[in-house]
């Protein structure tokens, strides 16, 4: 796989690289002969907010284009794992992606947060399940329901901030 030079910049402080823009963080280029495929996921999208927040980039204009891209692809479907961009297959994963997600929106506050956590809120409490757990993903069910219930808990506890790390 190829990577295009002006998706990467090697900086002087640091022998890694990093993305010359969040739009970047949540898209994995795969460049071809003829063609170049951009695949973007919710799960990434939260990660790379997270990722400028812990960086002390909070709101930077690389995060807000994030959050409003989030925004726009939201988790109204419960359990979806179909892209949200380009043709090529390539599932997002809805309950990872949520955590994520919930955890940037809060870090970005304002509007995001309260544009995003409560539709999502309750989309996940609509499908909860008489147990108490909710369905696990389609490549997740060797595991049960114990991952998918695992991270609708972390999803719905973020306002709590009962993890250090992300507490704004």
């Amino acid at each position: 796989m190829r990577i295009d030079n002006q998706f990467w910049r090697p900086t002087r402080q640091s022998a890694s690289l990093q993305w010359t823009t969040l739009a970047r963080v949540y898209s994995v280029v795969w460049c071809r002969p003829r063609a170049t495929l951009h695949l973007r996921q919710l799960h990434l999208a939260g990660a790379g907010v997270l990722a400028l927040a812990h960086g002390g980039k909070h709101n930077s204009k690389e995060a807000i284009a994030s959050g409003e891209w989030i925004l726009k692809h939201d988790f109204k479907d419960y359990n979806d794992d179909t892209p949200v961009y380009g043709r090529r297959w390539s599932p997002d994963r809805y309950h990872y992606g949520g955590v994520l997600c919930s955890q940037a929106m809060f870090q970005l506050g304002g509007k995001y947060w309260e544009q995003f956590f409560p539709p999502f809120a309750t989309t996940l409490l609509e499908n909860q399940q008489a147990d108490g757990a909710w369905p696990p993903e389609r490549y997740d069910k060797l595991f049960g329901s114990c991952y998918s219930t695992s991270l609708c808990i972390l999803s719905l506890s973020v306002p709590n901030q009962m993890l250090p790390i992300f507490q704004r």
